[in-house]
């Protein structure tokens, strides 16, 4: 992996304080913005308040640290994994008793 990928595809749950619903943004938009809108009712929720900005800081350094765990992992390559059709099926014994 290149470059700081766990920002891009790390979701954060949040709830709107306007209407209720739930939001999910990846972390390094959490991260880089003071507002958010809204993905129902398009109104800005605030991220700059205290607890975000502790919330966001947080986040970005534990993001940090995970990435070079995370750059050193096996990745899936195309054609690494058989496709549905292509792989062998399992068939289960009845118990025995």
């Amino acid at each position: 992996m290149s470059g700081p990928e766990l920002r891009k595809i790390f979701p954060v749950p949040f709830r709107c304080p306007h209407c209720g619903a739930g939001n999910n943004a990846v972390a390094g938009w959490v991260i880089e913005h003071d507002i958010l809108p809204c993905q129902y009712c398009s109104r800005n929720i605030d991220l700059s308040g205290l607890e975000w900005l502790n919330f966001r800081r947080t986040l970005d350094v534990a993001l940090q640290g995970l990435q070079p765990i995370y750059d050193k992992m096996p990745q899936i390559k195309t054609g690494d994994r058989a496709t549905r059709s292509g792989r062998p099926r399992v068939f289960h014994l009845p118990s025995p008793g």
